[in-house]
């Protein structure tokens, strides 16, 4: 099994860019679904430390859990040397919105003044006619 792992998976070297996929629990729905981070330091056990623009990743890395990169994307210049942060932490950091928030109203009832009181949308009469006749 081993010899298969390390055949289909090529050693990654220091300096290398890599992309980690970002579990869905952890990241929002419209959010990059991979962070792109750095190999830092390989261990003699075959662990790897990685890093990205936010800092370095808490957890050691085995070589299938993540891919490798044709290009540099990332320096070992560029990461934080100074802060220790987890996958969440560097999905947050890097999604364009807020992290794993994503609005959406689930109420299948309006409140009596137009207004969701689970997102704070002002409906106006017509979509309100739209949506209850769904």
């Amino acid at each position: 099994m081993q010899l298969v792992s390390t055949m289909s998976f090529k050693k990654g070297e220091v300096g290398d860019t890599v992309m980690v996929p970002i579990p869905l629990v952890d990241r929002g729905r419209a959010e990059f679904t991979n962070a792109k981070a750095v190999v830092l330091k390989v261990d003699e056990s075959g662990t790897y430390k990685l890093g990205t623009r936010h800092g370095i990743l808490k957890q050691h890395y085995t070589r299938n859990q993540f891919n490798s990169c044709e290009q540099q994307f990332l320096s070992i210049d560029d990461v934080n040397q100074e802060r220790e942060i987890s996958l969440r932490e560097a999905a947050n950091a890097d999604s364009m919105g807020h992290g794993q928030d994503f609005i959406k109203c689930i109420c299948s009832m309006f409140c009596n003044n137009n207004r969701c009181r689970l997102t704070g949308v002002v409906w106006t009469e017509l979509e309100r006619g739209r949506q209850t006749d769904v």
